[in-house]
């Protein structure tokens, strides 16, 4: 079955974005996510939310995402929150 355009959208921005960040990571421009916790706990939640609902209004329309990319959306955003925090230098 061929995936929702919405997924491809999805999943194409949230690509986008990890590229974005890694390059300004790597480009010096260090991150530090312990020190900005509201911010990066305050955007997951509205990041999850809007998932969740582009999913529940888009049943059933071409513009929806599937359940397979609102669980990859989920997982993805929370191993690099993960990752990101676990490696920072105390």
């Amino acid at each position: 079955m061929p995936r929702k355009p919405g997924s491809n959208y999805l999943t194409g921005a949230a690509g986008a974005a990890l590229l974005i960040l890694g390059i300004a990571i790597l480009g010096s421009f260090v991150v530090d996510v312990r020190a900005h916790r509201v911010v990066v706990n305050g955007g997951a939640c509205i990041l999850f939310g809007l998932v969740l609902l582009w999913w529940t209004f888009g049943e059933n329309e071409s513009w929806g995402i599937g359940f397979e990319t609102v669980t990859m959306t989920v997982t993805v955003v929370t191993a690099v929150i993960a990752i990101l925090a676990l490696n920072v230098a105390p």
